[in-house]
């Protein structure tokens, strides 16, 4: 049933599914399918509709100026995409969005979604939440993508875990991805902080030994 998927987003976190089906009687939407390895935007696209994954993954990728990949975020349902760009000047998709899995979208046209959101309180203040939250990811991502060594992303990315002992989902090849590197040099850089008493790193569990060092590393 479409309004349990829905419910399940953070857009419409806390509205019972009597008010989403007002909400879907109101606004203009459909649903399209989409199949895996298919590019289902391209960055500088404009943004038409708000656009919810019911169903399946996305990649959010970028090219560096080497024609690298660089990854920027996955997408799973049933989450927003580009949520944050929706409205203002440059409203368009900031990254190549190609589908890891087969799946389905939710699409909500632009204007029914700004007629929705002067109607119902909560659907616009979980709105403003995401954006919010979108921001700071991105704000994030900056400094992130601002570190030009190894070494320094790799001490960002454990240390804003903020833990002494970090589970890593990803697998070593996902991490290298993320940080738009190989997964040779990656291994390498790990071996590096880990003879140096730094970290310790056995398979999914990271302990993190010395954080001032860790600290020092984003300084050089």
């Amino acid at each position: 049933m479409l309004e349990n998927i829905l419910q399940q987003t953070v857009l419409f976190k806390g509205i019972d599914n009597t008010d989403i089906t007002c909400i879907l009687e109101q606004s203009r939407h459909k649903r399209t399918k989409f199949t895996k390895g298919s590019l289902i935007a391209h960055a500088g696209d404009s943004i038409e509709d708000l656009i919810i994954i019911l169903d399946g993954s996305l990649e959010g990728a970028m090219l560096d100026l080497a024609g690298n990949k660089l990854k920027i975020e996955q997408l799973n349902a049933p989450m927003l995409i580009a949520a944050a760009f929706v409205y203002g000047k440059k409203n368009k998709f900031p990254v190549n969005l190609m589908a890891k899995t087969d799946g389905e979208l939710f699409r909500i046209e632009k204007r029914s979604f700004t007629k929705l959101l002067t109607s119902y309180d909560k659907l616009l203040i979980n709105y403003l939440n995401i954006i919010s939250n979108k921001a700071q990811f991105l704000s994030e991502k900056i400094t992130f993508l601002s570190f030009k060594t190894i070494r320094q992303k790799l001490a960002f990315f454990l240390l804003k875990k903020g833990q002494e002992t970090v589970t890593i989902q990803e697998s070593q090849s996902a991490l290298a991805e993320l940080f738009g590197v190989t997964r040779p040099s990656l291994a390498r850089t790990i071996g590096e902080l880990s003879s140096l008493g730094i970290i310790s790193w056995e398979r999914k569990q990271v302990t993190i030994h010395n954080v001032t060092a860790l600290q020092n590393i984003l300084m050089d």
